[in-house]
């Protein structure tokens, strides 16, 4: 990943308010938290990741049980 893409991800996600800028003692360095509405995004997308997980490996343990059936 190279800088701009970060920063640009950055700035998308303090747009959306995900995450927000908290003070540090150094002006070289920002330090960013995750907001409530941050913590309610990626738990919704864990949990989609999650389902699309199980219907992967169902899709594939189905597949395995149809080649079985045929020997």
């Amino acid at each position: 990943m190279v800088a701009g893409t970060l920063y640009g991800a950055i700035e998308n996600l303090l747009k959306l308010k995900f995450i927000q800028l908290v003070e540090s003692g150094n002006s070289r360095r920002k330090v960013y938290m995750i907001t409530e509405a941050g913590k309610e995004m990626l738990r919704l997308d864990s949990e989609r990741m999650q389902i699309a997980l199980c219907l992967i490996f169902s899709f594939k343990a189905e597949r395995r049980y149809r080649k079985m059936k045929k020997i």
